[in-house]
């Protein structure tokens, strides 16, 4: 049986994107010190300069802790079109930061998410999205490209 390896998130020590929620924000150093104290073995990159920004030193300070960048979140307000330009260059903004950090263990994963909360239909439907509804398969759909980019 192969192991269950857990990552967490800097959400989870309260370095939150949710805008008027913002919780009680500690260091990028000690989020992971107390992360990787806890026995997970990845993490979520969080806010875009919340951890650093430079690929070497974010790679560096993974790598000190012996853990792997599982992923980014990154929200784009799929539902409205004049959005979708700011959205396509932060997330090119952060795929190109995790790629330069030159991460080896495993590729992260950007994830893309309707922006928290600016779509009242969305909201109330969130968790209960179909292929026939998805927003991202509409707007892959609707750019002529498939849903996974190379």
């Amino acid at each position: 049986m192969a192991d269950i390896r857990i990552a967490n998130a800097p959400c989870s020590w309260g370095s939150l994107e949710f805008e008027g929620l913002k919780g009680e924000s500690i260091a990028y150093g000690q989020m992971l010190d107390e992360l990787r104290d806890s026995g997970y073995v990845g993490t979520e990159l969080g806010d875009w300069g919340y951890m650093p920004t430079e690929p070497a030193m974010l790679k560096m300070e993974l790598q000190r802790r012996h853990l792997v960048m599982v992923g980014a979140f990154v929200p784009v307000a799929l539902k409205y079109a004049d959005a979708h330009a700011r959205g396509e260059a932060e997330a090119l903004k952060v795929a190109q930061l995790l790629a330069a950090a030159g991460i080896e263990v495993q590729r992260p994963l950007l994830i893309l998410a309707d922006a928290n909360g600016t779509d009242a239909v969305r909201t109330r439907h969130a968790g209960r999205v179909t292929a026939e509804t998805s927003p991202l398969r509409r707007l892959c759909r609707d750019a002529g490209r498939d849903r996974t980019f190379s």
